[in-house]
């Protein structure tokens, strides 16, 4: 209700959206794989993605602290 874009994974919506990554735990168990040995339901700690370094915590702003005009400075891809 917050977020008006705000998408709701289901099987079917799954399949056509192509740009989760692919450590999505739901993306994953939806086309029948494995989740990483690292992520939080495999291994019970939060810390383990960190770990990992699979986790964004510390490495993101709200889009709300960055003026519009400077919001492409701080779009990143981060590279495996």
């Amino acid at each position: 209700q917050q977020v008006p874009d705000c998408l709701q994974l289901t099987p079917e919506t799954l399949k056509t959206i192509h740009w989760l990554p692919s450590s999505c735990a739901y993306k994953r168990l939806n086309e029948g794989k494995n989740l990483p040995s690292w992520h939080y339901l495999n291994t019970g700690s939060r810390q383990s993605v960190v770990k990992a370094k699979k986790s964004v915590a510390g490495r993101c702003i709200p889009e709300t602290d960055v003026h519009e005009d400077d919001i492409e400075d701080y779009v990143v891809r981060w590279v495996r």
